[in-house]
């Protein structure tokens, strides 16, 4: 299992949101639902449509990414997961969190970090997901290198319920 999120982990960071093994003819424009970005493609294997939801922050228009957050059931079994590319500069040891209003912090595993950011993720359950379409404040927390203080990045939940309405 854990080779599969690596390998989606990798796939994700190399390129702009797309669906693993996706039959190119089968791509669809992506769907925004306000803060939230839905991307479906067609398995070309499996020969069935997979979907993941992206948000892209960045510093100020145009500038550089600040995090991406991807969510799809891209686990072996179907299973939701979280991949996020985080800026460089954080210090690994003090890992990173995603805290959603009314759970428990969940840990994300920094998988590496290139010149372009550092990705971490983490396995979710649907009970996860469920609470995530329906939480107003969800963030990303990392320790910068040199800082007493964790760096929150607040995520945008405007749109999140109907996007991830879309992961079948």
């Amino acid at each position: 299992m854990k080779m599969t999120i690596i390998a989606a982990t990798a796939a994700l960071s190399l390129a702009a949101p797309a669906v693993m093994a996706a039959d190119p003819s089968s791509a669809a424009k992506p769907q925004q639902f306000e803060k939230w970005e839905v991307t479906c493609e067609k398995h070309a294997v499996a020969k069935v449509e997979r979907c993941i939801v992206t948000q892209v922050q960045t510093l100020k228009a145009g500038g550089p990414k600040l995090i991406q957050v991807t969510i799809g059931r891209l686990g072996p079994q179907g299973e939701p997961v979280i991949v996020t590319a985080l800026p460089l500069g954080i210090f690994i040891p003090g890992g990173a969190t995603l805290k959603i209003e009314g759970m428990a912090p969940i840990p994300l595993t920094i998988t590496q970090c290139t010149a372009v950011g550092c990705m971490a993720q983490a396995q979710l359950s649907d009970q996860t997901l469920a609470t995530m379409s329906e939480a107003k404040r969800m963030v990303v927390s990392v320790q910068p290198v040199g800082a007493v203080q964790p760096l929150d990045i607040n995520l945008q939940t405007e749109g999140m319920k109907a996007a991830l309405a879309k992961l079948k």
